[in-house]
């Protein structure tokens, strides 16, 4: 009988001679291991090296997933840009290799600050508090007007684009693409107009705030230190954006593939007919940057109001 006395074999014989598991593949050198046991898939953010042993998608691997070091690198390459959604935006569409970690506001701004703008800084601080002037304060219906421009500015970054071209065509916009050259136009329009609208509102708010008390008062004289200091150099920089946004149109349209029919001319389409889906994209993401810049104009509008509720 098998496994009986006449067989010679006993079941703890069997136990015995068992062979012993082979061993589990060891990963190769080349490759890094990232220990997720949480997970039964990849991360879909690595590509994993064809010639491992890793069984298929969907299995365990002892919760090891292997990367090889030059897919690693190509990763850390796309590391996102960290800082705001409007230098996020624009880094995107230059192409710009920024650092992974923003600059040292406080190291920055030394470098922006002369000896007498450090001076005038100094004194806003250090000075005996300002005297308080008579004038109108801050109630709910300045609170409303800021609301309504901004709206407005909101609205017009909404409102269709001109696209007809200038009864004067400008001899320095003769190297613009012509199909870039209305939108352009639209950008440094609305630019304009945001400039002109959040530099009045903050002036005005910011004598109200010195209406308000001595502690306040002083706080407006540091915003009008800040406004001086950074004002010209905000500007320099935002002039840049419609050259960034004309880069990207460059890009949609070079990458987008070829069409069969020729592009609609720019005197004939509107945002609101059909156009080309690179053409939409490139609507919306000047759209999404003009917002985007309008919230960084509407900053110190937005700290100004926030000191004139505080009582």
């Amino acid at each position: 009988m098998p496994g009986g006395r006449d067989s010679g074999i006993g079941i703890g014989d069997s136990q015995k001679q068992r062979p012993k598991p082979k061993p589990k593949p060891k990963p190769p050198a080349s490759a890094l291991a990232l220990t997720n046991p949480q997970s039964p898939i990849p991360n879909p953010g690595f590509k994993t090296n064809p010639q491992s042993p890793i069984p298929n998608p969907g299995s365990r691997y002892n919760g090891h997933l292997l990367v090889t070091k030059q897919n690693m690198a190509k990763a850390s390459a796309r590391a996102p840009v960290l800082g705001p959604a409007f230098i996020r935006l624009l880094a995107r569409f230059g192409d710009a290799d920024l650092p992974s970690t923003p600059p040292v506001l406080t190291g920055r701004l030394a470098q922006w600050f002369d000896w007498n703008r450090a001076l005038t800084l100094s004194a806003a601080l250090d000075d005996a508090l300002p005297d308080i002037e008579d004038g109108p304060g801050f109630d709910a219906a300045e609170e409303a007007a800021c609301h309504e421009a901004r709206t407005a500015l909101v609205q017009a970054i909404d409102g269709e684009i001109d696209l007809a071209p200038p009864k004067r065509p400008d001899p320095a916009m003769a190297d613009i693409d012509p199909g870039f050259l209305p939108y352009r136009r639209h950008c440094l329009a609305l630019q304009r107009s945001m400039a002109a609208s959040s530099g009045r509102l903050r002036g005005r708010l910011r004598d109200m705030l010195a209406r308000q008390s001595a502690q306040k008062a002083r706080l407006a004289e540091v915003d009008a230190v800040m406004e001086a200091v950074l004002s010209p150099r905000e500007q320099s920089l935002l002039a840049q954006v419609p050259n960034l946004l004309g880069l990207h149109y460059q890009h949609l349209r070079d990458a987008a593939p070829q069409e069969t029919a020729p592009p609609p001319s720019p005197t004939t389409t509107s945002p609101t007919t059909s156009a080309s889906p690179w053409l939409a994209r490139f609507r919306q993401d000047l759209r999404t940057a003009l917002l985007a810049e309008l919230e960084v104009r509407f900053h110190p509008i937005e700290g100004l109001l926030a000191a004139l509720r505080t009582r």
